[in-house]
């Protein structure tokens, strides 16, 4: 979770990365995310290479200065997404950190 409340859940067999906007607020099961990453929809699943995609992410975090930082190890990288709370759907390319 960010410090905004934004909640991110890797979703490794869908080669994505989603968020719930106000974590907190969630009382239902299963609710609708707001946002994707690694996708250019909620439908598709597709992995690959690009800035824009992913290869079954594992591992995420969000740094105290608000920075998401996503393990795609199939691609030997770390994304990082700077601004995580100000991104929105569909958004800009992260900064790529290969091995």
């Amino acid at each position: 979770m960010d410090p905004t409340g934004r909640l991110w859940v890797s979703e490794f067999d869908n080669n994505r990365v989603v968020w719930f906007s106000n974590a907190f607020a969630l009382v239902t099961n299963k609710p609708n995310a707001d946002g994707v990453l690694g996708q250019d929809n909620f439908v598709t699943n597709t992995s690959g290479s690009s800035q824009n995609r992913m290869s079954n992410p594992i591992g995420i975090t969000v740094s105290s200065e608000g920075a998401l930082f996503v393990a795609d190890p199939n691609n030997n990288r770390v994304m990082i997404f700077k601004a995580s709370a100000t991104l929105r759907y569909p958004l800009f390319l992260p900064l790529v950190l290969k091995k």
